[in-house]
Parts: C-alpha cells; structure tokens; sequence
C-alpha cells in the first residue's frame, strides 16, 4: 500500500492594531493614611499588604487620588476596574483580567478612563500600587513590586466662548467663528468641530485639526450666504481624541446694510451744458436690495438764482428733473445721499460742478416766401397766409431780440426803405410768444443793413411760445422792368 503524503498549509497573519497612547495625564495619586481627596482603596501596610475596598475603615493606608476631572472609586456607569479582591476587606489581589475574585476596586469618570498592569506604565499613566503576583497576591507601594497597577483618566479640552466677527456683520461679510482650544493632557491630537445653523435650520459643519492654545477659526460659505435680519449660530465642541470639551455656541443678526455712496453720472464735472432743466442723474446700489430714497442738495459756486439753493430729500429714483429753470451764465454745485426703508443713509457723494452758459439759436421754419407773378402796380402780403410769412423760431435758452434788414432790394426801380418793400412782426399760432407792444407790429420799409431795426423784441425760448410770425407787403412799381425778381432779408438774434 502506498503512502499518503499531505500538503501542509501554514497560514502566517499579520494583526496590526493601532493604540493611541495618552501623553500625560493630570491623575495625581499617593498612598496615605490622610485622603482630601477620591480615596480608590485600602491598603493594611505599605509593602506585603492585604486590601480592602474603600468603602471598609479597616486599614490606615489609602491610595489617594485627585484629577481635575471628576472621579470616584463607583464600579458603576463609566469607570474601570483597576484590581479585584478576595473579599470587602484583608484581602488578597489579583490582575483584573483573572476571574478569581468576585470584588471590584474601580475608578470612575465621565471622560475616558483606562488601567492595565505593567511592569512599567505606559507613557501618561498614573501608578496607584504594585502587586505580587496576577493572582492570590499582596499590595504594596508603587516601588514593591514590579507588576504596577497603572491608570490613566483623560482630561477633556477647554474651550473658549466662540466670537462671531465682524460684529456687526451684514450680507457682504466674510462671517468667521473663532475660539481658543487649550488641553492640560499635553501632546494630543486635539480637533475642534463647528456647527453653523440659520436660525434653528442646519447649514453646514466643519472639523479643524488644532494645536494646543491654538486659536481656530472657521468660515461661513460661500461669501455672503447670509441675508439682512436673519440669525446665524455657530455651535463648538473640541475633541481630543477620547472626550470632547463642553459645548458652547454664539450667535449674530446680520444688519442692514446702508447704501453704496452714490456715483454722479450727469450732469458731468467741470461740464457745460444749455439745459435750463437739466436731467441730474446719479448710481446708487443697496446690498439687501432695499428700494432706495434719494436727497439731492443743488447750489451756486457764486451769484444768486431763484429756487437755489434747493434741497428735496424724497426722490424715488435715481434722477431728478427740476420743474423750475435754472439761470444761465452761472456755476452750479451738486451732490446727492441715499437712504434705505430702514432709514440707513450712505455717505454723501463727491460735488460735482457745472456751469450753465446762455444759447442764443434762432431758426426759420419758414424760410421762403413766394408771391408769383405780380402785375405792375400790384400788390400782395402774406398776412392772409396766402403766401406763408416766415416763421422764425427760438432754439436757445434765452429770450432773444431779432434785429432785421434786407441785404438787396427786391426791385430795380424801387431800393430798401421804399414803401414797396415791407415787413412786420406777427402773432404765430404759439400766441403771446414776444413782447408785443415793443416790437414793430406795423408795416415799415425793409431798411438796408446800416438802417436795420428791432424787429421782434424779447422772443421767449419755450417750446410752447417759442416762434413768431414776420410778414411781408409787396408792391411793383409802374415802372419795373419785368422779368423774376428775388430779395434777401437777414435776422439776427441776440440775448434780449
């Protein structure tokens, strides 16, 4: 028969656990026959000792310990069991890992706790006592033994209140929360945890890993999430890797934002213009949104004028017309402020000068006069609109006085300022446009350019009343020549 032969498997595991090593603890221990402070366990002599649990008053000596977080000698809610007895009092020990001994010696606390037994303690760890042996042992001091019995409670991190900056913040504000993160277990790994919630709706969350007596800070995103009147919390907690510290939390209400500072758009600095009402224009910008009210103060560099200096502190938009005329030939200043609904104003903004200059522009509407064919000795006249007079009209921004001769006489037998040749001033339809009983309103001769007259006096320049009417009387003499005949009269405007 022949032989088997197995294959052997031999399965090699590599176990890598990771054990994050406290640093230093703040738990304070001794052994003493007077406790002020959590008194863990009783010991009947400093070396070779039997123990009893702490609530027994058999023994003098006492493993004393004081942290500055709360501990008790309590087996129950959060603690460790650090050693196990025989019996409530002259007892022996064991390792809390064996399962001889139905009594418990344990240290208690809210925050992480740890015990082993070693033969040195772990780096951060406290010694209470040695022991003999794992089981069936004696107590002693820490220096009796080499099996030490070995503790550590951790402390959590401190906190500061967190500030919220800037205060007061508003919709455009780079919204930060900060604190200050100490912890007396020197060498941790701290992080500090932030909440941010708009009103009691959560928004977002953040961890920031910290160095001890680091101040941290963490921003709200992105860049003006946050709305006028809404409140913003941030709530804090720092970790140490075992416990987190208390929890505190701030909060702020974002103000209202007052206007921009108004941009003076028109009329332009230094600038001219003939606009007797002229259009003020400006750019202002709320960054709630708010509807804007707008104040505009208006004065002279020098001179006087009516209506100046005005103010009006309720314009809805961003213009103004004036409803009166300002005067010409004078320098004028400006400038213009917002206000929100909430009664926030913006700063002023810059002055801006501009100097309204007088215009004198006369046109003719109707340039032209055609009388036709005319008989000698016969004449005709345009004040039955048959044919048009001219119509001359004011284009500027002041009343103006029109000066009038004829630059060749219509006839060959008859020259400028014969009764053949005539002109006069007239009502157009826009009545009421000129002074009236100071222009000429009755026929005169058409003068020559030495001889010329004031025709029409103080023309006013508003659209409604801004033309007037210039007729013309004709009449051949009985000796013309025939053939076309053809004259020109020239107007002249000036400032009246």
């Amino acid at each position: 028969m022949g032989t088997r032969r197995g294959i052997g498997l031999v399965l090699f595991v590599s176990l890598f656990l990771l054990i994050i090593q406290p640093v230093s603890s703040d738990l304070n221990c001794t052994i003493t026959t007077s406790c002020n402070a959590i008194d863990l366990l009783h010991l009947s002599d400093l070396t070779n000792a039997h123990a009893e649990l702490s609530t027994q008053t058999n023994y003098n000596y006492k493993i004393c310990c004081n942290s500055s977080t709360t501990i008790s000698s309590s087996c129950s809610g959060n603690y460790v069991v650090f050693l196990k007895l025989s019996n409530t009092t002259n007892a022996h020990v064991e390792d809390p890992s064996q399962n001889n001994y139905a009594y418990s010696a344990c240290i208690a606390s809210s925050s992480w706790r740890d015990c082993t037994i070693a033969t040195t303690c772990p780096s951060g760890y406290e010694c209470l006592a040695s022991i003999s042996d794992t089981t069936n042992a004696h107590i002693g001091n820490c220096t009796s033994y080499s099996s030490k019995i070995c503790c550590y409670v951790n402390t959590p991190p401190n906190i500061t209140n967190p500030v919220i900056s800037p205060d007061p913040a508003y919709t455009d504000s780079d919204l930060s929360c900060s604190v200050n993160v100490t912890d007396i277990d020197s060498g941790q790994s701290l992080s500090v945890n932030f909440s941010w919630y708009n009103g009691s709706n959560f928004y977002s969350s953040e961890v920031i890993s910290a160095s001890n007596g680091e101040i941290v800070t963490s921003h709200l995103t992105p860049l003006g999430v946050q709305n006028k009147n809404e409140t913003w919390k941030c709530i804090v907690k720092a970790f140490d890797g075992y416990d987190y510290s208390e929890q505190k939390e701030t909060s702020i209400t974002i103000s209202n934002s007052p206007p921009s500072k108004p941009t003076l758009l028109s009329p332009s600095n230094g600038g001219y213009t003939y606009d007797r009402t002229p259009l003020f224009s400006w750019s202002s910008t709320d960054k709630d949104n708010d509807p804007l009210t707008f104040e505009i103060n208006i004065t002279l560099l020098s001179g006087v004028c009516d209506n100046i200096p005005y103010y009006n502190p309720d314009i809805q938009q961003q213009n103004f017309t004036p409803s009166f005329e300002l005067c010409t030939d004078l320098t004028y200043k400006w400038r213009v402020r917002a206000r929100d609904s909430e009664n926030a104003y913006s700063d002023w903004s810059d002055e801006y000068t501009f100097t309204l200059e007088s215009l004198v522009n006369i046109s003719l509407v109707n340039a032209n006069i055609d009388f036709g064919t005319i008989d000698l000795g016969q004449e005709d006249d345009t004040t039955d609109d048959s044919p048009q007079p001219f119509i001359i009209e004011n284009d500027g921004n002041i009343e103006v006085d029109i000066n009038a001769y004829g630059e060749n006489s219509l006839w060959t037998m008859a020259s400028l300022g014969s009764n053949y040749f005539m002109f006069k001033a007239d009502n157009s339809s826009e009545l009421n446009s000129f002074n009236y009983s100071g222009s000429i309103t009755s026929w005169v001769a058409v003068p020559n350019q030495s001889n010329q007259v004031l025709l029409i006096r103080q023309l006013d320049w508003h659209d409604t009343s801004d033309t007037a009417e210039i007729d013309v009387y004709v009449r051949s003499p009985v000796d013309e020549p025939p053939g076309p005949k053809s004259a020109n009269i020239r107007f002249i405007g000036g400032a009246s």
